[in-house]
Formats: C-alpha cells, structure tokens, sequence
C-alpha cells in the first residue's frame, strides 16, 4: 500500500508539471501568434507563391542545378498549420486555439494542395 501510495504522488506531481509546461508552451505559441497578427495573417496569404532564387552571383551551373525559380510560401504560416494540428489534439484544460489561427488552420488541406503544385513546378 505504502509503494502504492509513493507511485500516486510521483505521478501526481510528474503530471502537474507536464501540465505546467504545457500551458507554458502554449502561452509562449500565442504570444508568437499575436505577433504574426500584427504583422496581418491574411498579407502572408498574398504573397506570390513563385520567385527567383536572389544568389545572383551563382554560375549557370549552380543555377541549372538550384533552378530558375523557388517556392515562397511562408514559412511561418507552414509551422503555424503543423502547430495548430497538434494545438486542437490535445485541446482543452484551458487551452483554446485562437480563432484567428484555427481559421486559417480550417484551410490547411486547399493550403497544402497548392503548395504541392508550386513544389512540382520548381
């Protein structure tokens, strides 16, 4: 009963700061977020998806083989999607996907398709 007892609290105290650095995570992920939105979401979204890769100074070989064009897709908004889908599976607890983020998110699938088409063409 003893050992028992020792098992409970070790993983009553091993879960609340599992729990503890969860929210903390999550609160630093939101903090990133709201900065993102300063910067506006929806502007990420209309950058073109094609440009010119900007090493100049390559020679032609280095530029046949890194191609003429390169995918400009925002890195930041790929991470954020890879965030949020893993944010919603363990949702709950106080933890609440932002709207605006969870919006975003709901396009993933279309996001991600295109993305996919850019890639072949470079």
């Amino acid at each position: 009963e003893w050992v028992q007892e020792s098992a409970r609290d070790q993983y009553n105290s091993l879960h609340g700061v599992l729990e503890a650095y969860v929210r903390q995570m999550f609160g630093e992920w939101v903090q990133e977020l709201k900065l993102m939105d300063d910067a506006n979401l929806d502007k990420r979204l209309q950058v073109g998806l094609l440009s010119k890769p900007e090493n100049e100074n390559a020679t032609l070989l280095q530029r046949s083989k890194q191609g003429l064009l390169e995918s400009n897709f925002d890195k930041e908004l790929l991470k954020m999607f890879q965030e949020v889908y893993y944010w919603e599976k363990i949702q709950g607890s106080g933890i609440v996907v932002p709207y605006a983020a969870h919006e975003l998110a709901s396009q993933r699938d279309h996001l991600r398709v295109l993305r996919e088409h850019v890639l072949r063409v470079v």
